[in-house]
């Protein structure tokens, strides 16, 4: 974790445990009664205690997030590996995909196939590919 999100930690845990308190606590006039009684009654001393929880919180929350990025730029769609392929080869990957849904074994689909016309270098390269997806016109 770099110097930016370990000195951000502390207030961005100050944040989501006052938000939490008065999630939890009864509002934000409760949350801030809280955290207030609670520095100025012990004399600053419960600052030992709040300092702690909110850089763990605030450390916690910055994983979180990471996390979440990460997820979600690993969902988006790489324009480098998409593939365009003819209609007559998107119908042929179709077929394919709908005979092997109803467990037909790649050599009889290919005997269907050339029983129907298509040639073999057609047929070959999409019954070996790994392209298992029902694609849309």
């Amino acid at each position: 974790m770099n110097w930016l999100l370990k000195s951000s930690a502390i207030p961005l845990g100050g944040i989501v445990t006052f938000f939490g308190l008065a999630a939890f606590g009864g509002g934000i006039n409760q949350a801030v009664l809280l955290i207030l009684a609670s520095i100025v009654c012990t004399g600053g001393i419960s600052l030992l205690l709040w300092i702690p929880l909110w850089w763990v919180v605030g450390t916690i929350t910055f994983r979180i997030l990471g996390a979440l990025k990460i997820l979600k730029s690993e969902s988006k769609v790489d324009d480098s590996k998409k593939i365009v392929i003819s209609k007559e080869e998107l119908a042929l990957n179709n077929y394919i995909y709908s005979a092997r849904a109803q467990r037909l074994t790649d050599f009889q689909i290919k005997n269907l196939l050339l029983s129907k016309g298509w040639k073999e270098n057609d047929i070959n390269p999409i019954l070996s590919s790994n392209i298992n997806v029902l694609f849309s016109k």
